[in-house]
């Protein structure tokens, strides 16, 4: 299943799940959904190559935690030819794309916002989230409040009494519900309504409908996306920290960012969803991007640890053979992008595209439903990417671009 045909069967599920809700206000996560299997994942086929060889070289360090600096296309290495039509493409097709920011060696070479959404609009980040959940989890294990992402899950919530326990569930591990192959039982899909994410949703405690669930596999050993997995995530950060996910976030993550005024759902009991309900702006986006393309490092400080960002952002979970897209804990490969680049994916296209080899992040805010957006940046941006040095100033294309860019955002 490409994902273009991923992104249509996903859209149909915002209003169904809002009509489940009946605790406090939650939105929707994001299914990113792929089949089950067993296989191994095989290498890209014929991945992007950067348009230039040897490494990036070093640019000077610019960390945009009071606020990001731009700079022009061309010094950056980039054509503002190839992003005014990049830009002019959206409005035209009418993509129902919110924002798209390129982030270039710690510099924006181009923000564009369609009006009526802004630069200080909140955007619904969907399944984003889990990949900020993830960010916690290693933080949590480099602080000692975690031991490791073999810890059994069931070691969590002793005060509960599980159904279905056996030796297999008490295999289940941290590791597991990273990697969406936990083997709990569970279906999510349209039309959203019998489910066992409508279920959960509308149950009086998500994390023991979760605990609850038999197991189908063998932990380890299927890929089965499962936003219930994410929430147990969160639930186990909270147990292990004393904190709920948005205060350690803002405490560890967020503050040191610059990131104020988080807004983050919660289920009944108060714990931060871990599938969805995280809303940022575009920059703030960019700004979690930036700081995986730096392997977690900000303004000196190890905010992550290095490690955890590889081994996250590596494949760790079955998928088919010749995938789209493949996973890790709770970030997407891209591999028909290039082989090194990595995401998080929510519902209705947002991305935040970390692509190592261009020294850069890409950010998407959006409302689309069929649209391909890795298709989009491979065949739209990835030729603005023109050389790892500056280019001649285009002075004439520059401004064309800088006067669309503020014509798309007047209302």
């Amino acid at each position: 299943m490409g994902i273009r045909q991923r992104l249509e069967s996903l859209a149909l599920m915002l209003s169904v799940i809002l009509l489940l809700t009946t605790c406090a206000p939650v939105a929707p996560p994001a299914h990113e959904v792929s089949p089950e299997s067993t296989h191994t994942p095989t290498a890209p086929a014929s991945p992007v190559s950067p348009v230039w060889p040897g490494p990036t070289p070093t640019w000077p360090a610019a960390w945009p935690t009071a606020g990001w600096t731009s700079a022009p296309p061309e010094s950056l290495g980039l054509d503002s030819n190839a992003l005014l039509a990049f830009y002019r493409t959206i409005r035209e097709e009418s993509l129902a794309i919110h924002s798209v920011i390129v982030v270039r060696h710690g510099r924006i070479a181009a923000e564009g916002y369609y009006a009526p959404f802004g630069p200080t609009s909140r955007q619904q980040l969907y399944s984003c989230t889990k990949s900020v959940i993830s960010a916690l989890i290693g933080i949590a294990i480099q602080e000692g409040a975690i031991r490791s992402v073999d810890e059994p899950v069931l070691s969590f919530f002793p005060e509960y009494q599980v159904a279905h326990r056996s030796q297999q569930k008490e295999r289940l591990t941290i590791a597991h519900l990273l990697s969406m192959t936990s083997g709990l039982q569970w279906s999510e899909g349209p039309p959203y309504t019998n489910d066992d994410l409508g279920q959960m949703v509308r149950s009086n405690d998500w994390v023991k409908y979760l605990l609850d669930r038999p197991l189908a596999h063998e932990p380890g050993t299927v890929f089965q996306y499962n936003s219930g997995n994410s929430h147990l995530l969160s639930a186990i950060l909270q147990k292990a920290t004393g904190q709920t996910a948005l205060a350690y976030a803002q405490e560890h993550l967020f503050g040191p960012l610059g990131l104020e005024d988080v807004v983050w759902q919660s289920d009944p009991q108060g714990i931060s969803i871990g599938g969805w309900g995280l809303s940022l702006t575009p920059r703030e986006m960019a700004k979690f991007g930036y700081l995986y393309l730096n392997r977690g490092i900000w303004e000196g400080q190890a905010l992550v640890p290095a490690a955890w960002v590889e081994q996250s952002t590596q494949v760790q979970a079955p998928f088919e053979a010749g995938a789209d897209l493949r996973y890790g804990y709770h970030w997407w490969r891209v591999p028909t992008l290039s082989e090194r680049t990595f995401a998080a994916i929510g519902l209705y296209g947002q991305f935040i595209f970390v692509i190592p080899e261009l020294d850069a992040v890409i950010v998407f805010a959006s409302t689309v439903e069929n649209v391909d957006i890795p298709q989009l940046v491979s065949q739209q941006l990835w030729p603005a990417f023109q050389s790892d040095e500056p280019l001649p100033p285009n002075p004439a294309a520059y401004a064309e671009l800088q006067a669309l860019l503020a014509e798309l955002a007047q209302p």
